[in-house]
C-alpha cells in the first residue's frame, strides 16, 4: 500500500502541506535564533555600558584622599546589579545590598576576571535564577579589585519561551489555513478539467460531437488537441466501416458463385466417386469459408461500431429468440433447450441476440441431451449462463476465452471471440468453465450491467 494520494488534487494539496510545514519550521527556527542573538547582543552592550560607568566611578575615586576613599561607594546609584570584590572574595561594595553577603563569582571565576575581562552566565541567588555577568580587574590606589556588573536572564528567557509558544501555535494554524486554501485553489484550478472529462464522457455516449474549447488557455489548447484526435479517430472508423461494407459485398459474391457452381457440378459427379467426394469436400470448405467471412465481418463491425445504444433489453425474450433461431437453423431434435429466469440490461438487442445465439449454438452442437439457459441477477449484475451436458470445453479454449481463432473440436474459432467483443462493448464479460473437470458438461457465463 502507498500513502500517496490517488488524485492530482490530493497530491498537490500534500505538496502544499509539506512545503508549508517545512517553510513554517524554518521560519520559526530563524525567528527564535535571530531573537536570541539580538537579545544576547543587547544584553552584552548594556553590560559594557554599565561596566564603563563603574570604571568612571573608580577614576573619580582615585582623586579622593585615602581616608575618604575607604568610605566612598564605588558603584553608581543608578546601577542595579553590581559588585566590587577583592581577589580573596571579600565584598567591598554591592548593589543591591542583598549582594553584600556573598560574592557572585567563585574562586575560579575570580581568577579569570583578575587576569582580564570575562563574560559569564551563572545563577546568582537570590537576585536571579540565571544571570549574565561581566567582570574585570580594576585598582583602588595600590589595591587590586574585581568589578562585576550583571543582568538577570530570567525575564529574557521567559520572553523567549513565550515567543516559542506563540510560534508553536500560530505557525501550525497558518499552515492549516494555507493547506485548506491550497485545497480549494487547486480544486478551482482543476474544475475546468473535470468539466472537460464530463463532456468527454457525454461524447462517448453520444458517439458524436466535439469538446468545447473554452476556459483557461491550457484547457482550451488541450480540448483543441483532443478534438483533432477525435476527428482522426472518426475518420478511421468511417474508413473501416466503408471497407467492411465493401468487403462484405465483394466476399459474398464470389463465395455464392463458387457455391452455385459446385451445386451444379454435384449431379454430374455422381457417376465418378472420386470427383463426387472432391465436390462434397469443396462444398464443405466453401461453407467454412462463408462462415469465416461472415464471422470476421461481424467481429470487425462489433469492434468498430463503438458503444451500443442505451435501450432496455429483456434478456428472457432475447434468449428465447436466440434459441428459436438455432432451432430453425437445424439444431438436433434430440437436444432439449430450456430457458429459465429473467433479467434486463441496456444496449443493442440485435447484437446481444447474436451473442446469445452463438453460445446456444455452441452448447447445442456439443450437448448430449440437454442445454439449460439460466437468466438471473446475482450481485447486482445481469447474468446469462448457458450450460450443456457435453464433454466440456478444451483446456486451451477456457484458458484463452474470447481470443480469436482459438479452435476447439470444430468451428473456425471466432464464435466466442464475437461473444466477448459484444459483451465488452456492453460493459460486460464472458467466462467459461467446465463441470467436474470437464467430465459432465460446460458452462458459458455472460455478465452484463443490470437495469430495472
Amino acid at each position: 500500500m502507498t500513502l500517496r494520494p490517488r488524485t492530482l488534487r490530493g497530491r498537490l494539496a500534500l505538496i502544499f502541506a509539506l512545503v508549508t510545514i517545512a517553510v513554517s519550521t524554518s521560519v520559526a527556527a530563524f525567528v527564535l535564533l535571530r531573537y536570541q542573538a539580538d537579545l544576547s547582543r543587547q544584553i552584552n552592550e548594556s553590560l559594557e555600558t554599565r561596566y564603563a560607568d563603574v570604571r568612571a566611578a573608580f577614576r573619580n575615586a582615585q582623586q579622593l584622599p585615602p581616608a575618604d576613599r575607604a568610605k566612598h561607594n564605588f558603584i553608581p546609584r543608578a546601577e542595579s546589579f553590581a559588585q566590587v570584590l577583592q581577589p580573596d572574595g571579600a565584598v567591598l561594595s554591592a548593589s543591591p545590598r542583598a549582594l553584600l553577603d556573598n560574592p557572585v563569582l567563585g574562586p575560579k571565576q575570580r581568577a579569570q576576571a583578575a587576569a582580564g575581562k570575562v563574560t559569564l552566565d551563572r545563577p546568582v541567588p537570590p537576585r536571579a535564577g540565571n544571570a549574565r555577568l561581566l567582570a574585570g580587574p580594576e585598582r583602588i590606589g595600590s589595591e587590586r579589585v574585581i568589578v562585576v556588573v550583571g543582568e538577570s536572564l530570567d525575564e529574557h528567557e521567559h520572553s523567549q519561551h513565550q515567543l516559542a509558544r506563540t510560534l508553536a501555535i500560530a505557525l501550525p494554524v497558518l499552515a492549516a489555513v494555507v493547506i485548506v486554501a491550497a485545497w480549494f485553489i487547486v480544486g478551482a484550478a482543476l474544475r475546468p478539467m473535470r468539466a472537460l472529462v464530463s463532456e468527454a464522457d457525454a461524447l462517448s455516449i453520444r458517439r458524436r460531437g466535439r469538446l468545447s474549447q473554452q476556459g483557461p488557455t491550457e484547457v482550451a489548447e488541450l480540448a483543441r488537441h483532443l478534438n483533432d484526435m477525435l476527428a482522426r479517430i472518426e475518420a478511421a472508423l468511417e474508413h473501416e466501416r466503408a471497407f467492411l461494407d465493401d468487403a462484405s459485398h465483394e466476399l459474398r459474391t464470389p463465395i455464392a458463385i463458387a457455391r452455385g457452381e459446385l451445386e451444379l457440378a454435384r449431379p454430374l459427379a455422381v457417376e465418378d466417386e472420386a470427383v463426387g467426394a472432391a465436390v462434397e469436400s469443396a462444398l464443405e470448405e466453401i461453407e467454412r469459408l462463408e462462415m469465416l467471412a461472415r464471422n470476421l465481418l461481424v467481429l470487425a463491425r462489433t469492434r468498430a461500431e463503438g458503444p451500443p445504444p442505451e435501450i432496455r433489453v429483456d434478456l428472457r425474450t432475447t434468449c428465447e429468440r436466440a434459441v428459436d433461431n438455432v432451432r430453425r437453423a437445424g439444431a438436433p431434435s434430440t437436444v432439449a433447450v430450456d430457458v429459465v429466469g429473467d433479467a434486463s440490461t441496456v444496449g443493442d438487442a440485435e447484437a446481444l441476440e447474436r451473442a446469445l445465439g452463438n453460445l446456444v449454438e455452441n452448447a447445442v452442437r456439443h450437448a448430449r441431451r440437454h442445454v439449460t439457459v439460466t437468466i438471473g441477477h446475482p450481485n447486482g449484475e445481469a447474468v446469462v449462463e448457458v450450460a450443456d451436458d457435453g464433454p466440456g470445453f478444451p483446456v486451451n479454449v477456457v484458458a484463452r476465452t474470447g481470443e480469436r481463432f482459438v479452435r476447439g473440436a470444430d468451428g473456425v474459432g471466432l464464435g466466442l471471440a464475437i461473444v466477448e467483443a459484444i459483451a465488452a462493448a456492453h460493459g460486460g464479460h464472458l467466462s467459461l468453465s467446465n463441470l467436474d473437470n470437464g467430465a459432465t458438461g460446460a458452462v458459458a457465463r455472460l455478465e452484463l450491467p443490470l437495469t430495472s
